[in-house]
């Protein structure tokens, strides 16, 4: 199998499971909104919260039924969705790593952002396509909705440094429905604007303390008056 068909081929034998994890991800997002003083507009927080929702996430939407599982790894990411999978008569072993993606995702570095998630990219070279490794290793990217509560894209990428490929994983509509928290985007925008609100403290005038109401003159420290 090429590594096109390998994406498509992953695409209908896991799509239906990876979107019931994404489902019990989206009660963390409902979740954290409800959370004080929790900032819903850093990337790296809201990322960081998903990731480690990921293992009981996992167990909730009962993942290993499509032959996935959560581990928890020393390197890279803490938690990673593994498993072996039959595909082209092979036995292959398919390593997940997810990612909070787009242009303001929670990742830093540049080839992990996927700003262009709204073209799937072609083979580097077509007419040329390698087959595929027996040992898969791909990005799973979720993009959030702007209210935060939501998935709004979910998507398979090669992570191997040998191309860009990715294919775009709709969300079965009839069986997850998007979850929806009430003004949730007017939540969001105005924590963006306090968020980006410079705030200034009036100085008190000189010679002079505020304390509990009273006005205290502060003579010279020298004086001890």
């Amino acid at each position: 199998m090429t590594r096109t068909e390998i994406l498509t081929a992953l695409r209908e034998r896991l799509g239906a499971g990876i979107w019931q994890l994404a489902a019990e991800l989206e009660k963390t997002l409902k979740g954290l909104h409800s959370v004080e003083h929790f900032d819903l507009t850093s990337p790296a927080a809201v990322g960081a919260a998903i990731h480690s929702a990921i293992p009981q996430a996992a167990m909730a939407s009962k993942l290993e039924e499509c032959g996935l599982k959560a581990v928890r790894v020393e390197e890279g990411p803490a938690y990673k969705i593994v498993g072996t999978i039959e595909l082209g008569g092979l036995e292959r072993e398919v390593n997940l790593e997810l990612h909070y993606a787009g242009p303001k995702g929670g990742v830093r570095k540049p080839q992990h952002q996927f700003v262009d998630i709204e073209d799937e990219a072609a083979p580097s070279l077509p007419g040329f396509e390698g087959l595929a490794p027996k040992q898969i290793l791909m990005f799973l990217g979720y993009c959030l909705a702007k209210s935060r509560v939501s998935i709004d894209k979910l998507f398979l990428a090669y992570a191997d440094k040998v191309d860009r490929q990715k294919v775009a994983i709709p969300r079965p509509a009839l069986v997850i429905p998007e979850p929806k928290i009430e003004g949730a985007d007017a939540l969001f925008d105005r924590a963006t604007k306090v968020r980006g609100t410079e705030i200034k403290v009036k100085k008190a005038r000189k010679g002079t303390e505020k304390d509990a109401g009273s006005q205290v003159k502060r003579g010279d420290g020298s004086s001890g008056a």
